[in-house]
């Protein structure tokens, strides 16, 4: 058996940090058996298109998942499994005859139906506080641990807004959903045998987010006045590693243990950058009046608050193609005249880029971008991304040095603003004071080589990897190099790389608003 914990925001940095002073004894004893090293991310490095890289052992520009949302000929999308272009490491053994389980993994959202296996969806999902049908396969097994006490909530924490108390709160249930997701794990390894067992725990990710500041000396938002928040982020690691150690006790001294992370996770920087308002100053971007923009609005929260949910409905499914995704659009970009604009940006903290309307100009504006202190590096997508769905990204792709968020209708402020102490927290608008890293932890357990790497391992070498190790030929549309540790014989097959149906995947526009607010609650969209 395979026993794969992933372990998002897991740091290289602090992982070495706490093994170093004891701390992770479970992760100690497992790389003494194995290998720990660095992971590449993704680029953004971002759960929905990391963990998408993770399953399919592709990119993005061929799984088609960037972000949380998409732009598509000027309309916002939200993105979910259904959307995703390739089949994944699930489907793949499962179609082979072997077991699998998937349990919180994000981006398995609407669950597949797996005919040996079980999957119960991640945080991505609508209702990951009470999962629905469309977030458990087979319905029949979840319903059973539920009916034996199994809670399967992922995490009912809010994270846009921060009151008295809130980081009390935070910590135990940070801490609960750690519990929760063991308890969920083996009440499913009690009733089934599997081949492959994934579980995800999104805990670390959470502490990093908003504990860092408290903990890291290093940050510029550093704030040494609550030592209590300080022990959160190693109290969290400390309990990661206890649930490592319960889980592969269950699972067998036998087991091939690996760890993951999607990415790592440091301290944010003390600015914030409003890259609309930069291209408005050089010229790209035009606006809309005043009135147009606060019409907008106005419009679309008025037909919110005022229109009874009846008819909300009735408008969606009569208008979804048509004014439902322009009004909602242009809600985000509502101060953006994008047909009078050269280039523009959605302001996506999670994939920051920006969208050139005039291809003659894309080199000129890539310069322009490459002079902007506020901006460390940019790619174009054609040198980011192969294949067929790499359209569905901008043109350019920024890394930058300071949080990305929306530009205000109307603000004539700088492009790069220094926080007030009193933003330092991270609530929506300001960013939060832990920020996503390109490297994650990758931990082979047992299963030592001796084979010296000559790159960095990355994230989407872990789906054929795994394929090989269950005896699976691995399709040779797959990017991922397999890892000998796991793979020292791989075989490959030419097998389609059409993604089966998923069942029920439209999402109703009850739906989508919940994956918005939650997504937005979760400190994913602002």
């Amino acid at each position: 058996m395979i026993l794969v914990l992933a372990l998002d925001a897991l740091d290289p940095d602090l992982v070495d940090r706490f093994r170093a002073e004891g701390k992770l004894p479970v992760l100690s004893r497992l790389a003494e058996r194995g290998r720990l090293e660095r992971l590449r991310s993704t680029f953004p490095p971002v759960s929905l298109p990391a963990w998408s890289t993770f399953l399919t052992g592709v990119g993005p520009g061929i799984h088609g998942l960037f972000d949380f949302t998409r732009l598509e000929n000027g309309r916002v999308c939200f993105q979910t499994a259904a959307d995703r272009a390739t089949p994944t490491l699930l489907e793949l053994l499962d179609r082979a005859g072997l077991r699998c389980a998937s349990i919180g993994v994000p981006s398995t959202y609407p669950a597949a139906c797996l005919a040996h296996g079980a999957v119960l969806s991640g945080f991505d999902s609508p209702l990951a506080g009470r999962p629905d049908a469309r977030a458990m396969q087979p319905l029949k097994l979840w319903r059973e641990l539920g009916r034996a006490g199994v809670d399967l909530r992922t995490s009912e924490l809010p994270e846009g807004r921060k009151g008295r108390g809130w980081h009390r709160r935070a910590r135990r249930e940070i801490l609960a959903s750690i519990e929760r997701r063991v308890a969920q794990t083996m009440g499913l390894l009690a009733r089934r045998d599997f081949d492959l067992m994934l579980v995800h725990f999104q805990a670390a990710d959470t502490a990093g987010h908003h504990f860092t500041r408290y903990f890291d000396t290093s940050s510029l938002r550093h704030d040494s006045r609550h030592p209590d928040r300080a022990r959160v982020i190693p109290e969290v690691y400390g309990a990661l590693d206890r649930a490592v150690g319960q889980l592969w006790s269950a699972c067998g001294d036998d087991a091939t243990v690996v760890v993951v992370s999607d990415h790592g996770m440091g301290p944010a920087s003390d600015c914030v950058v409003y890259l609309n308002r930069w291209l408005e100053q050089q010229g790209l971007l035009v606006t809309h009046p005043a009135p147009l923009r606060r019409g907008i609005q106005l419009l679309r929260s008025a037909s919110l608050r005022w229109l009874p949910r009846e008819l909300q409905a009735r408008l969606f499914r009569q208008l979804r193609h048509s004014l439902v995704p322009w009004l909602e659009s242009r809600v985000r970009l509502r101060h953006v005249d994008l047909e009078a604009s050269a280039a523009f940006s959605e302001e996506s903290s999670t994939f920051p880029g920006v969208w050139v309307q005039d291809p003659a100009r894309e080199d000129e504006i890539f310069e322009r971008l490459r002079g902007f202190d506020a901006v460390a590096r940019v790619y174009r997508r054609r040198d980011l991304y192969r294949g067929p769905e790499r359209e569905r990204a901008p043109q350019l792709l920024l890394e930058l040095r300071h949080p990305l968020v929306r530009t205000p209708p109307g603000y004539r402020g700088p492009a790069v603003r220094r926080l007030d102490p009193a933003e330092f927290d991270g609530e929506r608008g300001t960013g939060l004071n832990g920020v996503h890293r390109p490297e994650g932890v990758l931990l082979i357990g047992g299963k030592r080589s001796a084979v010296e790497r000559a790159r960095t391992p990355w994230i989407g070498d872990l789906a054929p990897s795994l394929l090989a190790a269950l005896g699976v030929p691995i399709p040779t549309w797959m990017e991922g190099t397999p890892l000998e540790e796991l793979a020292p014989r791989p075989a490959y097959t030419d097998t389609p790389a059409d993604a089966p149906a998923l069942p029920q995947s439209r999402l109703s526009h009850r739906d989508r608003a919940r994956i918005d607010r939650r997504l937005r609650a979760l400190g994913y969209l602002e």
